[in-house]
């Protein structure tokens, strides 16, 4: 049996990633606290690059 691994989506033009609210359950985008980032790395989470809402917005 594998063991989850959350995706993370992370934007190629600033950098800032996309999670879920362990509230809510709804995606939302912002940048990663550097404990965030090390807890992620140490999870081995799997990451897929792509642009967020604002940076789409902005190249429009």
């Amino acid at each position: 049996m594998t063991e989850f691994r959350p995706l993370v989506k992370i934007c190629s033009v600033c950098g800032c990633v996309q999670r879920y609210n362990r509230g809510d359950n709804l995606p939302h985008w912002g940048k990663w606290t550097p404990e965030e980032k090390q807890e992620a790395d140490r999870l081995g989470y799997n990451t897929h690059h792509t642009i967020c809402p604002d940076c789409r917005q902005n190249r429009g």
